[in-house]
Parts: structure tokens; sequence; C-alpha cells
């Protein structure tokens, strides 16, 4: 049932049974403020009531609750207010309420003490709560167990003495030290007042055989009155009041309690149009005279079908009219279709002029500045955003088809003159001073001629007329250099570009397979033969592989025919790398062009692999890698951001500071790999397969993966943010010591997930089948959301030494359910199977186990206070040492064989019922 309120206003219900009839119990609460100049009153918003409430009632006055929300015999006035000393005379004052049939004065005096038998002068006050602790009383005064002037006390210069109540009745005042008086206050009694339980009526054998589980036929309806009984009135609405010496800046209060008529619609499920609304009672009014601020709560029943109105409503609206001013049936059909729809509720949301009427003054919800630090965050996004270039324009020049000298390129190319300028500046300093740096470089630039200069380009990623303006640069540069290699090159230019136009009549469907047959066998003998000629110059492998390699390629064309090109990527040869055929003597020059090659034969569809290999300080950005082997390689301090690594396979490697930045990692696979202190930050990992995997202190952001395999994951000491696994098959997976903000699990298999000494901010099981996990470990961690889908089991779940916030488990089932020592306040469990069930020493307080069933389950030391336990089903388990204090067990079935023993049951709803 979905709650449509104003946001100036308290909602709150509950369900009850009478003469066998089931009715639903509507209590609204409107805050008001009387202390404004510019109208009557103003509406405060509901947060502002319960602070209020919080910090004066609770705190000042022992109250529990501003109103049982039940019918009640008659209204009522209930004042929490404070004397002051400034109306006292020898520190006595009289404070006083009139309202209707209602004249109450009490009289106030500062602290006073026995002696000899006598009341000692009272001492000065400034602010007195005319509350129960201030009223006679004391812990053998069953009338009220919060007062004084029954015991002696202690003062802090260790004088033992007797003190007096400071509030009394003047018509019964305190005059004999051994005497026991009446209490005499303003406010709420407590709940556990004598002789309120008579009130309920008599529950007997009549009782349990004809109205079970609903209230007794004999029940009086005062029982719900919080008031003393001569606060009690004849009629409230309309009334007109008047506090004296209860306010520090006026003497006398008044306040007439305005012509506000709440509405509620209920809309029966399946039903949106509405029908006559139901018009509450003003029943109770909480006054603060000191702040001029009245909590007026009003109250209605109505007949319901069953005690389930989730079940039997979809919608509960709530609206504030005056008493002579309507609305139309239609205005609120209407606000009805916007607030029920889910793309536009959230708009209307704090919109409380459309279910408040226009002439009534409401505060609504506070603003809330900005501070600077947001501010500055704000405006820097904001001027990063607008800096962002079209990825749309840069993808559509992205072609992963492209073959032995494809490029990557994003350059942007109306930054030419930089570039130029910038390259001449560098170049021109490489080859002036004297630094190991400009050594190196005349060194290369030495060893430059027409068969290796292709490889430098490669090296700085360059486009053609960026080449040709180095080629230029160079010559001039170097005299040794002369016109035929930049001749040469220019040749190699021209080539390039013929073969790119033959790729783009490849791409093209129509083209006879015969001349794609034939363009591939001259382009894979280019490749053969630059392949070669590059491993030769630069010693990548040892040179007697050349033969087994270049047989290899002949070979693999000879066999092929028009369906060559189809299977070209799943059966190309691999041209293979490893540690041993290195030169330890290259360069970091050489080193990068080595990995250069490495992404020309990947989007060659060649499978490269590369066999103990460390690889450092490398920025492999946007680069291809598809298709690639790593076997007991190392990543120090690399940049995958943008690369693509699909279908790429790394065995016993170790990536150590690197980033991968919306990295391409689609059907890759990664066995006993460690990733330590990396950034992974929006992933693509589609159908990847990850194996004895280690990630340590890396930060993990915007990650989504589907259908992803996974067995034994460690995730240790690592940040996450909005992380998603749809679809996975994931056995073995652990977070330790991780801190999480949002975790999301969309359907799958999960043998065993442990979140150890961990933090959550969101953790969310979601799914549209039956979600099933096999294991479920929670330790030492705390979870401020958690959330599993209705429908779901878990067959084991351990929850040990942890605090879970908000969390709702409803709807599922447990084989095997243990918690110990363990804080689950609010934790809704309802209509949940728990089978074999260990619950040691938790805190399950303000829960929900609504029409859920128990089975075969130890529970000890639990704390199930304020819980609700109406239609459980309890099933041979043994419930000891259970605090059940103030929990409704309305309709809670247990059968013969379970146990009770040593429970606290004080002020438990109703009775449980005994299953034959």
């Amino acid at each position: 049932m979905r709650i449509i309120k104003p946001l100036s206003t308290s909602l709150f219900y509950r369900v009850y049974e009478f003469n066998r009839q089931t009715y639903l119990s509507l209590s609204v609460n409107l805050y008001i403020d009387k202390n404004v100049d510019e109208v009557e009153f103003r509406l405060l918003s509901e947060q502002q009531m319960w602070q209020d409430f919080t910090s004066i009632s609770v705190k000042d006055f022992n109250s529990e609750l501003i109103d049982f929300g039940m019918p009640k015999d008659k209204p009522e006035i209930i004042v929490n207010g404070y004397a002051y000393g400034k109306y006292s005379e020898n520190n006595r004052s009289a404070v006083n309420i009139e309202a209707g049939n209602i004249n109450k004065t009490l009289t106030v005096y500062g602290d006073r003490f026995w002696i000899n038998g006598q009341p000692s002068s009272p001492e000065g006050f400034d602010k007195l709560p005319i509350s129960l602790s201030k009223a006679f009383g004391g812990k053998n005064v069953p009338s009220n167990t919060l007062g004084k002037g029954s015991e002696k006390i202690t003062k802090p210069d260790g004088t033992v003495v007797t003190p007096l109540p400071n509030v009394e009745d003047p018509n019964q005042p305190v005059i004999y030290p051994d005497k026991v008086y009446p209490v005499a206050t303003f406010g709420a009694l407590p709940i556990e007042s004598p002789n309120r339980n008579k009130l309920l009526g008599t529950y007997d054998r009549n009782w349990l055989e004809k109205f079970f589980p609903g209230f007794a036929s004999d029940i009086d309806w005062s029982y719900f009155n919080l008031s003393p009984v001569d606060q009690r009135l004849a009629t409230i609405n309309g009334l007109e009041m008047k506090f004296t010496n209860m306010n520090p800046y006026k003497k006398i209060v008044y306040f007439k309690i305005p012509d506000l008529k709440p509405l509620i619609f209920l809309l029966p499920r399946g039903d949106k149009s509405l029908k006559t609304p139901l018009e509450l009672k003003l029943q109770s009014c909480l006054a603060y005279p000191h702040k001029e601020t009245y909590i007026l709560s009003y109250h209605v029943s109505t007949p319901v079908e069953s005690s389930e109105v989730a079940d039997i409503f979809d919608f509960l609206m709530l609206a504030i009219e005056k008493t002579h001013s309507k609305r139309s049936l239609e205005h609120y059909q209407n606000v009805l279709n916007i607030r029920s729809n889910l793309r536009k509720a959230n708009l209307y949301a704090t919109f409380d002029e459309m279910l408040i009427d226009q002439g009534i003054d409401f505060k609504g919800l506070p603003s809330v500045p900005l501070n600077k630090l947001l501010k500055r965050k704000l405006f820097e996004l904001k001027r990063k955003l607008s800096n962002i270039k079209d990825i749309n324009k840069k993808a559509e020049n992205l072609d992963l088809e492209l073959v032995e000298d494809a490029k990557l390129n994003f350059r942007n190319y109306s930054y030419k003159p930089d570039f130029e300028k910038d390259l001449k500046d560098t170049l021109a300093q490489l080859t002036s001073d004297s630094s190991p740096a400009s050594q190196e470089f005349k060194k290369i630039l030495s060893s430059i001629d027409s068969n290796n200069l292709y490889k430098l380009f490669e090296l700085v990623e360059l486009d053609y007329i960026e080449m040709d303006f180095l080629l230029k640069l160079l010559v001039e540069l170097d005299e040794s250099k002369d016109e035929s290699v930049l001749e040469t090159a220019r040749k190699i230019h021209t080539k390039r570009k013929e073969l790119n136009k033959k790729i783009e009549s490849i791409e093209n469907f129509e083209v006879d397979p015969d001349e794609k047959l034939k363009y591939l066998n001259e382009k894979f003998s280019l490749t053969r033969n630059k392949l070669i000629e590059t491993v030769e110059n630069r010693k990548f492998i040892d040179t007697s592989n050349r033969n087994k390699t270049d047989s290899d390629l002949d070979s693999f064309f000879k066999d092929h025919d028009d369906k060559s090109l189809m299977f070209f990527e799943s059966n190309a040869p691999t041209i293979v790398y490893n540690s041993n055929s290195v030169n330890n003597a290259v360069d970091s020059v050489v080193e990068l062009t080595h990995i250069n090659q490495l992404f020309k034969y990947s989007v060659s569809g060649i499978k490269t692999e590369i066999i103990d290999k460390d690889f450092k300080d490398l920025d492999l950005t946007g680069k291809p890698m598809q298709h690639c082997s790593f076997r007991n390689v190392s990543f120090l301090d690399v940049d995958f951001s943008d690369s693509l690594l699909g279908e790429s396979a790394f065995e016993n490697c170790e990536f150590i500071n690197c980033k991968f930045l919306n990295c391409n990692l689609n059907e890759a696979e990664l066995k006993s790999c460690k990733l330590i202190s990396c950034d992974l930050n929006g992933i693509n990992n589609d159908n990847s397969k990850f194996h004895n995997v280690i990630f340590l202190k890396c930060n993990i952001t915007l990650w989504n993966h589907t259908r992803f395999v996974s067995s034994n994951i460690l995730f240790n000491d690592c940040n996450i943010y909005f992380v998603t696994f749809n679809r996975a098959i994931i056995k073995d997976i652990e977070f330790y010591n991780c801190k999480i903000n949002k975790l999301t699990i969309i359907s799958g298999k999960y043998n065993s997930i442990k979140l150890i000494n961990s933090e959550a901010l969101s953790l969310n099981f979601s799914t549209d089948k039956r979600f099933v996990i096999e294991s479920f470990t929670i330790e030492n961690s705390k979870l401020d959301s958690f959330f599993i889908k209705d429908l779901s089991k878990v067959n084991h779940f351990v929850i040990k030494d942890s605090k879970l916030v908000l969390s709702t488990i409803r709807q599922c089932e447990f084989d095997c359910f243990e918690i110990s020592n363990c804080d689950l306040k609010y934790i809704n469990l309802s209509k949940s199977i728990i089978r074999n069930s260990k619950f040691s020493k938790v805190d399950l307080s303000n829960s929900i186990f609504t029409g859920s069933k128990i089975e075969d389950s130890l529970w000890y030391g639990i704390d199930l206070s304020f819980s609700l336990f109406n239609k459980l089903t309890i099933l041979k388990s043994t419930l000891k040492k259970i605090s059940f204090f103030s929990s409704d067990v309305s309709e809670l079935s247990v059968d013969a064989n379970t146990v009770f023993d040593e429970n606290y049951l004080n002020r438990m709803n109703i009775y449980p019922k005994l299953r034959n």
C-alpha cells in the first residue's frame, strides 16, 4: 500500500479487532505554530514535530508516544509546559490551564527539603518542567515511580535529605513527610500506570472462545486516554484555551483550535477511482505553551475485511481542508493520477499545495544551503562537462577490424600548429644539449634508416600529415639523412593509403570472395615480411625461430579457401614473445616498439602470446589487444584506459598501480592473477571469466558484469562504488575490509558470498526470478541498507558481530540461519520461512515478523521489544530469555513442542494462541 500525503503531516495506522470485526485505525498529527504574526497559524513540518517531541516531551516529560492512535472515550488536553521563576512570589508560582470544562491549577515551588518534619523554604528557580519527575512519587510509589518526595537522597555536599515535590495540587498540599499524595501533573500518564490495565476488559474463557484475538467486549475505551482524568473534555472542536505563567515572554497565552478537517481516501486494490473520503475527528491536543506550538491528533476507524491492509488497498491518500472550504473530488482524482504515476510522482512529492487547502499556511521543507566546498565541486564538474568532446564523432573513426597498420587516432587536428611548434622545440632541445636523454636520442636518431623509420612513427602514433612534417624535420636536424629517406617514407605512406582503400572494399559485402582471398594473401605476405624484418632488427625472438614461424605463416594461407576470411580470427597463428629472447639492453623506446607490434598482430587476428615478461611505465591507452595471451607477466604503472582486451587471457599475472578506465574486458579470462592498487572505472567485462583473482587496495567504480563467471575471488581493502553483477555464476567471492558504496546483484547462481570486516551503504539482491544463494556470511560488518528480493532462498545464512540498518528480507526462505552478537533493529523479516535458526544475543527490536514461520530453532537472549509478530507461527522451537516488551503477538500460533523459558512479557499486546 502506497501512502500519498503532504510532508507537513504525520500519518500512521494500525489494525485491531473488536466484536469479531476487524478495523483499520487511522491517525493524523498536525503540528500548529501560533507564534506567527502575518497569519492566524502555520502548519509546521512533520520533521519539526518529531524533533520537538523528542527534545521536549521525551527528554523533560518522559513521554512515550504522542497518541495511541485508537478510539477514545473523550477528547483530551496534554500540556508539556514549564513554570518560570519570573512569575513566582517567594519562589512559589501557580500555573493554570483553562479549556472548556477544564480549569486546573498546580502550585510550583523551588527545591525544598524536610527539616525536623517541616518543609524548608523553597530555593530560587528559573525554569522547572511540570513533569512527573517533579511531582510526588518514588520507586516505591506505583502511581509515579519517576517522582520525588518519598525517598532520601544524597546532596552533592554529602548531606542525606528527603526532598519535597516541586509540583503540588493546591487542594492537596504536601504537609506530612510520611503520607502518600496523588500525582500532580499536566502531562501524559505512563502506559503502565496503576488501574490502566483494568480498563481493557475481561479476558476469560468466554473471550477466548468468542472474541479472541480481539479486544474484550467490555473494554473501556478510556484506556487509550493518556491525560489525567481532570483534563478530558466534553468537546474539543473550536475550543479556546488559556495558559497562565507557562511562557517566558507572555504571562498568559491563548490558543483556539483551528477549523481543520483531515480527509483520507482509501483505494481498494485494482481501483483508482476515488470515492467519498473518511473524515477524521480531533481527539487530543498536546500543547507547548512556552513555544506556542500544538500537536493536534485526529482519528477515524473503518471496518476492513482482513488485518493485512497492504493486501487490501493499493493507495492511501491524505488531504487537509478547512471546515468551511471544500475541494472537488475531481481535483483529488487528478492529484492521485499524478502522484501514482511512477515517472511523475517524485517531481510532485514536495508539492504540499496539492493536498493542503489554499487557506492554510504551511512551512514545508526547510531549505538546505550549499556549503562552499560543494559549490566549488559543482562548478568544477560543470566546467569539465562543458569541455567534453563529442564521443560519438570519435567513435566513428574506430574500426575494430583494421589490419596490421590500423590506427586508433583521436587527435584533434585543430591543434596542428601547437603540435608542430612543440615537436620542433623538443627535437631542437634534444639535439642541442648534452643531457643523457639528448645523447640517447641522438643515438636512436643515428640508427634510423628507410627500413626502420616507420617504426619510429608507430612509437608516437602520428597521422599522415604529422609523419610528413616529422620526416622533413628529421632531415633538417641530421644532415646524414638525405632525400632518399624521405622518399622511401612517402612510399610507405602511399602504400598505407592503398591498403586502407582495400580495407574499405573488403568491408563491402558485395566484393567477390576470390578478390578477398587475393587481397588477404597479399596483405599477409607483407605482414610476414615486416614481422620477420622487425624480429631480426630488434631481436625480439631468436633467429632460430624464423624458419618455423615463416613455415607456419605460409602453410596457414596455402590451406585457406574462400572461407578463410570468416574463420581468420579463430584459426590465426600465434606469435610468441618470451623473456629469454629479449635483449636486456634494449631501451624504453625499443620496449614500446615491441609492445606496439603486439597491437598490430592483435587487430589482424593473429593470436599473440607473451610469457615471463615485465612491463613498466607504459601508456597503453586505447590500444587494441584482443586475442592476446599473457602468462607470468608483470605490469607496473601501466595505463590500460580505453584499451581493448576482449578475448584476451591472463594467467599468473600481476598488475600493480595500473589504470583500467573504460577498459573492454568482454570475454576475457583471468587465472591466478593479482591486481594491487589499481583503478578500475567503467569496465565492460560481459561473458568474462575470473578464477583465483585477488583485488588488493583497488578502487572499483561503475563496474557492470553480465554473464560473469568466477571462482575464488577476493576483494581485500578495496573501495567499491556502483558495482553490478547480472546473471553471473559465482563460486566463493569474498569482500574483506572493503568499503562498499553500492553493490547490486541481479539474478544468477551464487555458491558462497562473504562480507568480512566491511562497510556497505547499500547491498541489494534483486531479480525477477527465484533467487538462490547457497551460502552467505556477514561478519564484523556494517550495512546501512540491505535488501534481498522477495521469494529468494538462502540455504546457509550467517551473521556475526555485525550491524544491519533498515534491512528488508521479507518473504524469503532460510534453511539454516545463524545470528550472534548483532544489531538488526528495524529489520523486516515478514512472511519468511526460517528453519534451523540459532539466534544469540541479537537486538531485533522494532522488527517485523508478521506472517512468518519459525521451525526447529533456538533463540537465546534476544531483544524483540516493540516488534510485530502478528500471525507468526512457531514450531518445535525454544525461546529463552527473550524480551517481548511492548511487542504485538496477536494471532501468534505456537505448537505444543515449542518452549518459552524465562522470557520478559511485560506490556505484550494480546496473548499467543496455542496450536492443537
